[in-house]
């Protein structure tokens, strides 16, 4: 059995590392695809794989049990509360990517927003709310394969675990969208399927009424008051967990842009309803039928008392499936969080700043290293690094604030002086859009009242954002006319040629099918993605 669940295991981990080796050839894998796929994903990929991770300890275990214990009022509550905070999270999901583009976590946002101590406070309950997730994950899923197949828990926990690592680190967040959506295609029509097959195997859904009657009468009691409030307490929690869980906000930032980002989490939540509802229905399947010796694995407890092999077999692949892009969006979440807090602690973002009533521009530095930064890696080369990178070097402002004040005037003087000759020649206009407003920022310290923190300058630099804008079409266009007029101009010269040679009436029929190709809408299209032309050298 136990090589049963290796091959099941082998079957994702295999496709996951393909899928990085192969994406690979195309195009290298950066530290932010890593993290967070950043503007990359198809909207129905990030969906699929929200799913496969929304349904992991939450469909497998927890809507069973609550089902048993809070009846129909505790699961409808399980369910809206999940959903609601599903659709709640991807139009406040959107309203914070379009404020903190270059981000790749809500932690960051709340750093921004309210300061170091919301931000220090959310980093620990996020990565306390992962970490008890992953453990619940690999908990359930090994108390499942024990009770089916009497497989050891920590086997199952370890072969499980290492599975997932081994695709999360060859690939990231890349990785995990392209696994979870193989696996939700395989989770969804098991859990349709289970759902009919136990319903026909008890004698339907009036036997089911039947025996919860009989045996439980207070689940089917829609004013079962300690229904609701347990499954009003699930719902609070379920709705602000999605909040705080950082694979969510890794989802966020994968899909291509923000109309997308509500497109996603809108069709997540429709598709989860039904779903987690469906998972409940076993709960109660379970309480009118057999004797449950362990609410926290009904549904396995239902497939033992009444399930032949074969749909063990596929029930337990489905449940792989599920705790598998589950513990993957926590592994890569945790990640993501604690890289994020890595450079935060050996980086410092530069600000601005005055001196005698005179604004310094010391933004203009950026992200200057700190002590950290350098104990931790400059003490390969040297055996004492911070008696030579002492503080006041890595931040000169230490030692005279006046003289630092005068040398950041003269580096923004040189930014206006070189930005300047773009004006005067005339050749700003031939800018792309990001560069275009970085020289103005430049010259005049903003562009059309933005500067450099404005979420609207720095989206510029996203990949979407300059293959949408009309520079980008213009040299599309220029690229294209640059084909016809050299086809044009061979047409020409296979026309007036005065000596006709067999082959140029074949050559001549070519080049108008060429010539027409290139003319055409669709070869315009085929151009996006390279570099076009410049429209000044047309």
């Amino acid at each position: 059995m136990v090589l049963y669940l290796i091959l099941m295991v082998a079957i994702f981990v295999v496709a996951g590392v393909l899928f990085v080796y192969f994406s690979s050839k195309k195009q290298a894998i950066t530290t932010d695809q890593i993290l967070t796929a950043r503007g990359s994903s198809p909207w129905w990929q990030v969906t699929l794989s929200s799913i496969a991770v929304l349904m992991g300890a939450w469909a497998l275990f927890s809507p069973q049990e609550t089902a048993m214990i809070a009846g129909v009022p505790g699961c409808f509550a399980f369910a809206l509360g999940s959903v609601l905070g599903i659709f709640v999270f991807g139009f406040v999901g959107r309203r914070i990517r379009k404020y903190l583009p270059n981000g790749s976590s809500g932690t960051e946002f709340m750093r921004l927003r309210y300061g170091k101590l919301s931000y220090y406070l959310m980093t620990i309950i996020s990565l306390i709310g992962m970490g008890i997730m992953l453990t619940s994950e690999l908990t359930g899923i090994s108390s499942a394969f024990n009770a089916l197949w009497g497989i050891p828990r920590w086997i199952v926990i370890v072969v499980v675990l290492i599975g997932v690592l081994i695709y999360t680190t060859c690939g990231g967040i890349k990785a995990s969208l392209f696994v979870d959506s193989i696996q939700t295609a395989v989770i969804i029509p098991t859990f349709i399927v289970l759902f009919f097959y136990m319903i026909s195997h008890v004698g339907g859904v009036s036997a089911v009424v039947s025996g919860v009657q009989e045996r439980a009468p207070q689940l089917l009691d829609w004013g079962y008051g300690y229904g609701w409030q347990h499954g009003g307490g699930f719902a609070l929690g379920l709705f602000t967990a999605i909040f705080v869980d950082q694979s969510y906000w890794q989802r966020a930032y994968a899909v291509k842009d923000e109309k997308n980002m509500i497109k996603t989490f809108t069709c997540v939540g429709i598709i989860l309803l039904p779903m987690l509802l469906l998972a409940a229905s076993f709960g109660l399947i379970a309480a009118g039928t057999i004797d449950v010796q362990n609410q926290s694995i009904v549904m396995f407890e239902l497939l033992n008392a009444m399930a032949p092999k074969w749909l063990q077999v596929i029930v337990l692949f489905m449940a792989l499936a599920l705790i598998m892009s589950t513990a993957s969006g926590s592994i890569n979440g945790i990640t993501s969080i604690l890289a994020v807090e890595t450079k935060n602690l050996m980086a410092a973002k530069s600000h601005n700043g005055t001196v005698n009533g005179k604004k310094v521009l010391s933004s203009r530095l950026g992200w200057r290293i700190n002590e950290e930064f350098v104990i931790n890696f400059f003490g390969r080369v040297f055996s004492n690094p911070a008696s030579i990178f002492t503080a006041d070097m890595l931040r000169p402002e230490l030692q005279n604030m006046e003289v630092f004040a005068e040398g950041m005037d003269n580096m923004v003087g040189a930014h206006r002086r070189a930005a300047e000759m773009y004006f005067a020649d005339g050749s700003i206009e031939g800018a792309c859009p990001p560069l275009k407003a970085l020289l103005h920022i430049m010259r005049d310290g903003s562009y059309e009242g933005k500067t450099l923190d404005s979420p609207e300058i720095r989206n510029l630099f996203m990949l979407e954002s300059i293959k949408n804008s009309e520079w980008y079409a213009e040299r599309l266009i220029s690229r294209q006319q640059i084909e016809v007029n050299a086809l044009q101009h061979r047409l020409h010269e296979i026309s007036d040629s005065p000596a006709k040679r067999a082959h140029e009436d074949s050559e001549l029929a070519a080049v108008k099918s060429e010539l027409k190709y290139k003319k055409s809408l669709g070869y315009l299209k085929s151009l996006a993605g390279t570099l076009g032309a410049d429209p000044f050298v047309c």
